[in-house]
């Protein structure tokens, strides 16, 4: 496979990481994914995952799942961290979470999903090229 070709579905991935991530930070730089995000999702969010990440504020929460998302989204994005399991245990704990929230909340969860293969197929990439 092609040195750049490979790289392609961590770049995506981390660039769907950065900016979920980013819009459940603040609404500064995309107004309509932070209210789809936070307002929207945030208190739907808080009751499903309420015992794993310990904070009850919509927003908030909101927050801390950002700030997880980047800090994924960074990993992934970094070559040198790509293939360990910080970005794989991150990303599967936060899709996983993903997929379990929407379904309470009976929304569609097909992202969540998405992201999970995505970033089986980047573990799986970077540690047997």
């Amino acid at each position: 496979m092609s040195t750049y070709v490979k790289h392609i579905p961590a770049l995506l991935l981390a660039f769907e990481h950065l900016l979920g991530g980013q819009a459940r930070i603040t609404d500064k730089l995309t107004p309509s994914l932070y209210r789809r995000a936070v307002i929207n999702k945030g208190p739907g969010t808080v009751e499903a995952l309420y015992p794993i990440i310990p904070v009850q504020d919509p927003v908030r929460h909101s927050n801390v799942v950002g700030l997880l998302m980047c800090l994924t989204g960074v990993l992934l994005a970094w070559p040198k961290t790509r293939a360990t399991y910080a970005p794989l245990a991150l990303n599967t704990f936060l899709t996983g979470a993903g997929v379990y929230s929407q379904r309470q909340m009976r929304i569609p969860y097909w992202l969540p999903c998405v992201n999970m293969v995505l970033g089986a197929v980047v573990w799986w990439i970077e540690n047997d090229a």
